[in-house]
Parts: structure tokens; C-alpha cells; sequence
């Protein structure tokens, strides 16, 4: 799975687990292995695959399944979570056991527990996206559309989300970016910069809006990471997403389209 967590300062610290296939509650008087749980709480961010599906009895199991139907009651998701993990990953092959019903439920139930999560979602965009973890340990970055504003070329009214962040606890909202149009894919590259890709039509034509930016932690100096040398369509891609370093190295790779 890709759990992406922009942290801003600090270090951070991750336990792992594999597959977390559980489908039924613990015994009466069960008490987890303290060694375990302590060892997953060690982590800032404690991360494992759920590969279940939440299902109060009422979705259908799918015509396929991803080897066997797998599912859980709802009343056995506190046994789970009493594990310790933060965040899961929910792309794998029980996701769609139960059909979107399922799935649906899944997501719901994840976000009522307050478990982050990342992979599943009602369309591609949102299976897509990241999903942001609040650590004790710096703050955090992420794109919010509580800026307002609408982006230009959607023909119907599209809220703008550009760049924030923000404290481990959700306190100090503070918008790092007064861009009027949409921003993208953050990540943190190893200088603690924030690259991201930035839909500007300053000085641009229209097909070369979407390319790659860059910015301190606390959104100063934000500026094209290529500088504004594109004075042709034809000199570059259209558009440049998912921007990230690559271990080890100054060069970065991003989609480009």
C-alpha cells in the first residue's frame, strides 16, 4: 500500500504490520500480548493492511471473491483497533468481497473509529488519494478546499483546495498557500521542502497550467521548481503529478501527461 503522511519537522518513527485478516472478536477475558502492542505503539505511525470488510449482515457477498468472502461485524472492529495501529491500507483482494455496499460500509466504519485510511473509495479520485496521519511528532500538511473560491475551467462550480497544515491534533489550521486555483500531491523532499504541482495560469497557456512547485514548510517562497522557462507548450509535458525524490538522490520523478 502508499500511506502518505507529510510530515513537516521532526522525525518519525513507523511499525508495520502484514495482513490484519480478522474476522471474528476476541474471547471473553482475552487480554493481547503486552510485548505486542507495545511494540506497535512504539511506532508514530502504525500501519498494517486491513484485509476484511466491514459488514453488519446486511451486503451481499459479490459473485468473486479475493479467495474466500471476508468480512467482520462492526462490533468486532474495537478488537482490532485495540491493536494500537493508526492507519491501514484497504486495496487488496477482499476489498470488493461484499460488492460497494461493502466497501462503502467499510470506509464507514473506519472513519467513525477514527482509523486514517487510503486505497478504497467511491471513485477513482478518491481511491487514489492519500491519506494524512497525524503524528505527535511536527506538523502536518495537507490540501483543504476551506479556502474557498472555485477553479476557472469546469464549466460548473468546483471548490479550489490548495495547501495547509497543521498541529498532530487538528488545532492551528494555517493555510500555506493563497493560490487561487488547485494544488496537488504534496510531498516532502530530503531538504524539508513541500513539492508539489500547482495548477497556475500565470504567464502560461492553457495546456502548460500543471507543473511542479515548490515551498518552505511554512509556505514562503513558493516558486516553479523549473522556473518560468516554458514558453511553449512544446517544450515540456502538459502537466507533471505526483512529485516525489528519489531516495538518495537529487533528481525527482513525477507523472507527467
Amino acid at each position: 500500500m502508499v500511506f502518505s503522511s507529510i510530515l513537516l519537522a521532526a522525525s518519525l518513527t513507523v511499525t508495520a504490520g502484514g495482513d490484519a485478516f480478522m474476522v471474528q472478536g476476541f474471547p471473553k477475558d482475552f487480554k493481547l500480548d503486552k510485548t505486542l502492542t507495545e511494540w506497535i505503539g512504539s511506532g508514530d505511525a502504525r500501519l498494517v493492511n486491513f484485509e476484511t470488510v466491514v459488514n453488519d449482515g446486511t451486503c451481499r457477498p459479490a459473485a468473486w471473491s479475493g479467495g474466500t468472502w471476508s468480512s467482520m461485524d462492526p462490533s468486532v472492529l474495537p478488537d482490532f483497533l485495540a491493536f494500537g495501529f493508526n492507519g491501514c491500507g484497504c486495496a487488496n483482494n477482499h476489498s470488493l468481497d461484499y460488492s460497494r455496499e461493502g466497501l462503502f460500509m467499510t470506509m464507514a466504519a473506519l472513519d467513525k473509529a477514527g482509523m486514517k485510511h487510503c486505497g478504497t473509495g467511491r471513485d477513482l479520485q478518491e481511491a487514489s488519494a492519500p491519506a494524512f496521519l497525524d503524528t505527535p511528532n511536527g506538523r502536518v500538511a495537507f490540501v483543504s478546499e476551506r479556502r474557498g473560491g472555485f477553479g476557472r475551467c469546469h464549466r460548473r462550480e468546483v471548490p479550489t483546495y490548495t495547501l495547509f497544515s497543521m498541529f498532530p491534533d487538528g488545532t492551528d489550521i494555517t493555510c500555506l498557500s493563497p493560490h487561487e486555483t488547485n494544488e496537488f500531491g504534496p510531498s516532502v523532499d530530503a531538504n524539508g521542502m513541500i513539492v508539489y504541482t500547482r495548477w497556475d495560469y500565470v504567464d502560461r497557456g492553457f495546456n502548460q497550467a500543471h507543473h511542479v512547485w515548490i515551498t518552505y514548510p511554512d509556505g514562503r517562497d513558493p516558486r516553479e521548481f523549473n522556473g518560468n522557462t516554458r514558453t511553449s507548450e512544446w517544450v515540456g509535458p502538459h502537466a507533471e503529478h505526483s512529485v516525489r525524490q528519489i531516495p538518495g538522490s537529487r533528481r525527482y520523478v513525477a507523472t507527467a501527461a
